[in-house]
């Protein structure tokens, strides 16, 4: 069987080098040819990429991969080595050890994993794991340094939520118009957050039972009432990974809102990017799901 490894050697805390990568493949059998998606040229290898790409990151790799593979019918296998590995944690593999998990795609099968369109007049994008506005969105824009500085996966999640935490304390709500799937959920909210999979963010489980294959999007709507809620979970979350909040997704397969000057997050990156400023106009944001348009490998 023969794969290509796309990794990223910056992921995580990069205990695990390219060579070694590549040499804990190859004592399970596999033909395995690897490329650093640091490396100019990495996109490449997915002209040949063998039966299956092997994602050997965090979601960001992931998700750079992912958006090459867009109804190629090429698989992803991903490898967590990131700091939160929501993707990874969604098909199940989350907490499995590296070894193991390589030799268990000897008998993997694919599953179809659903992409989440995001349309705007600034153009189209994708995510797989959310999109939303307001609390995490506000933490990616303002990515605190406490984070970043920490050297420990378990410290950089816990930084993260703590950073989560003084925002919430802060936060406005902002008024947007809403529907979902037509039905009529306008008001004021601190955050709506749009998710394809259980985990968003340092591990928050906001949708646990969303399905990133049932072809609907969880959408967690949190107002001014329900922000002592959020706070409580955030609280109970750093002291017991897991924990799930009384909050309670809605499903929906398409997803329109309107606002004045909202900052949209699209999975881990602001869109269209970083600086981008919102006009004082209303921006009208377009989201739906697609299926069959990604493929993973499961363990059986």
């Amino acid at each position: 069987m023969r794969v290509t490894i796309l990794h990223n050697p910056d992921a995580g805390d990069a205990s695990i080098g390219g060579e070694e990568l590549t040499e804990m493949f190859r004592a399970v059998g596999y033909d395995a040819d690897y490329k650093s998606i640091k490396e100019k040229g990495w996109k490449d290898a997915l002209n040949k990429p063998g039966d299956f790409i092997v994602g050997a990151g965090g979601d960001g790799t992931i998700r750079q991969i992912a958006r090459e593979l867009i109804g190629r019918q090429i698989p992803i296998a991903p490898l967590p080595m990131g700091t939160a590995n929501n993707i990874a944690r969604a098909v199940g593999v989350g907490h499995t050890p590296i070894p193991e998990l390589i030799e268990s795609w000897t008998s993997a099968r694919r599953v179809s994993f659903d992409v989440g369109v995001v349309k705007t007049a600034a153009g189209e994008n994708i995510f797989l794991e959310s999109t939303g506005f307001g609390l995490l969105a506000r933490l990616i824009a303002e990515d605190p340094d406490s984070i970043e500085t920490q050297e420990e996966r378990g410290e950089r999640i816990d930084a993260a939520i703590e950073a989560t935490q003084d925002l919430l304390k802060t936060l406005v709500p902002q008024k947007i118009e809403l529907k979902l799937d037509g039905y009529d959920l306008s008001g004021e909210y601190l955050m709506v957050e749009i998710m394809n999979v259980p985990y968003v963010g340092p591990n928050l489980k906001l949708a646990g039972d969303a399905d990133p294959s049932d072809q609907l999007l969880d959408v967690v709507l949190v107002s001014r009432d329900e922000q002592d809620k959020l706070q409580d979970y955030l609280r109970a979350h750093r002291q017991e990974a897991g924990v799930q909040p009384s909050l309670r997704p809605q499903r929906a397969r398409t997803i329109e809102f309107t606002c004045n000057g909202c900052t949209l997050h699209i999975d881990d990156e602001l869109w269209p990017s970083k600086k981008m400023k919102m006009t004082p106009e209303p921006t009208t944001i377009h989201i739906s799901c697609h299926n069959d348009l990604l493929e993973f490998m499961v363990p059986r």
